[in-house]
C-alpha cells in the first residue's frame, strides 16, 4: 500500500515504510538532512534508509565501486561506496532494506552526498555505541547556563568523553572534559532546558 501511495500521489499518506524502525531511527541518527548544507567538513554521521537505487560502476582502475539512494524521512541521499567499502559491503544492499550507512558528507556538488565508510544492520545497532559527545557553546553563553550545562552533564553517568567548542575571535577552541563527567551514548538536550539556549548545536561521534 505504502508504495502505492508514494508512486499515485509522490508522498507517504498513511505511514511511512521506516515507521518500524523510528525508535532505532531517532536514537542513532544524527545527520540533520535538511540542513545537509551545515554538515561539517570530515565529521562521521549515521543515517538510517531504505536502499531505492543500487548502481555497480567499474572506475578507470577496472575496479567496481558502488552508488545507492537512500530514502529517509526527510528526503534522498545518494551514498558513494568506493571500490573497498563497496567489497566489503555490497552483499549487505538489497532494494528496499532499510540500513545504516556511516561515513562523512560531501559537498562538492551541487546536491551532497555521503562518503561511506561503513553499512550496518539495523539489528546490529544495539551493539553500536558512540564514544564522544561533542557541543559547541554560543558566544552568548553566561556562566550560570554553564553552571547547569555542568549538572546536567554530571548526572548522565554515561560512557562518552565531553568535548566543549568555544569560540576564540576566529578559532574553535576544543576543550576536553575531565573524565569524571561523562555522557549516555544517547545524550540529548531537552528544547525546554534553560542551558539549551547556549548551545549553538551537539553532535555524538
Amino acid at each position: 500500500r505504502l508504495n502505492f501511495e508514494k508512486e499515485k500521489i509522490g508522498f507517504y499518506v498513511s505511514a511511512h515504510p521506516l515507521d518500524k524502525y523510528r525508535k532505532v531511527y531517532e536514537k542513532f541518527v544524527n545527520l540533520d538532512m535538511n540542513n545537509l548544507a551545515d554538515a561539517m567538513s570530515g565529521r562521521k554521521y549515521l543515517i538510517i534508509g531504505l536502499v531505492k537505487e543500487i548502481r555497480n560502476i567499474i572506475t578507470k582502475n577496472n575496479a567496481a565501486m558502488g552508488i545507492v539512494k537512500i530514502e529517509t524521512y526527510d528526503g534522498d541521499l545518494p551514498i558513494v561506496l568506493f571500490a573497498r567499502i563497496w567489497k566489503e559491503y555490497q552483499q549487505k544492499i538489497l532494494a528496499d532494506k532499510a540500513l545504516a550507512f556511516i561515513g562523512s558528507i560531501d559537498k562538492k556538488n551541487a546536491s551532497p552526498q555521503m562518503i561511506c565508510d561503513s553499512v550496518q544492520e539495523l539489528k546490529d545497532l544495539k551493539g553500536f555505541n558512540y564514544s564522544k559527545v561533542h557541543i559547541r557553546l554560543t558566544e552568548r553563553c553566561t556562566q550560570e547556563q554553564m553552571n547547569q550545562l555542568k549538572e546536567y552533564l554530571l548526572n548522565q553517568n554515561g560512557s562518552c568523553n565531553v568535548f566543549l567548542h568555544l569560540k576564540s575571535g576566529r578559532k574553535d577552541v576544543v576543550i576536553a572534559v575531565n573524565n569524571q563527567i561523562k555522557a549516555r551514548p544517547d545524550f540529548d538536550i531537552p528544547e525546554t532546558s534553560q542551558f539549551r539556549p547556549a548551545i549553538e548545536e551537539y553532535w555524538k561521534e
